[in-house]
């Protein structure tokens, strides 16, 4: 979840009991250190004004405050996001004391971590794309559909007539061919299968 200006928030760390409480109480607390961690439980005599869970047991949220090398960290997520091969983010959280440091670490896809209750893995799975041959009226829904699921959507048409953007405004690529002969600017391989 990130919070920004009060009362603006993208994500979510519950089913909607605890997002006021972190932001409000995570934006305090990261005033005097980068790094808080936020507990909640189901005990209803809890000490403290967090809230209590009503889905039982208990959960850890880390809040860190945004800094420089969070938008760095956010622009390598995004380009990981957009590869044809899987990424693996393990995310450390070191304690000392009261004090908590978190480091991230890029890992290959196929690298197994440890079972280590202070690492959170991140896997990023390979972008799916969505090729449409074909750019008739039945093709547009199928585009939009693909593209609201955060698919990489391309649309392949020889007629140019249909093949357009205007026509298919959530698509990656709109390409009109010429001819019957495929075009160039298209390579499949096949995708390694994961564990």
């Amino acid at each position: 979840m990130m919070v920004s200006l009060p009362g603006m928030h993208a994500g979510g760390v519950s089913g909607g009991c605890l997002e006021e409480y972190v932001a409000r109480v995570g934006e305090r607390e990261t005033r005097t250190a980068p790094v808080v961690m936020l507990r909640f439980s189901t005990h209803p005599d809890s000490e403290d004004d967090a809230p209590v869970l009503g889905c039982g047991g208990s959960i850890e949220v880390l809040v860190e405050r945004l800094m420089p090398d969070h938008v760095a960290f956010l622009e390598q997520f995004a380009i990981a996001s957009e590869c044809d091969d899987g990424s693996r983010l393990a995310c450390r959280v070191t304690r000392a004391g009261e004090s908590l440091s978190v480091t991230r670490e890029w890992q290959r896809s196929d690298c197994r971590p440890a079972s280590d209750p202070d690492l959170l893995v991140h896997d990023i799975p390979p972008v799916t794309r969505l090729l449409i041959f074909g750019a008739g009226d039945d093709a547009m829904p199928l585009c939009d559909i693909g593209a609201s699921l955060g698919w990489h959507v391309s649309v392949v048409d020889r007629r140019a007539r249909l093949a357009t953007a205007a026509r298919f405004p959530n698509a990656r690529a709109v390409v009109a061919t010429s001819g019957r002969k495929p075009s160039t600017r298209w390579s499949f391989r096949l995708a390694r299968q994961q564990c």
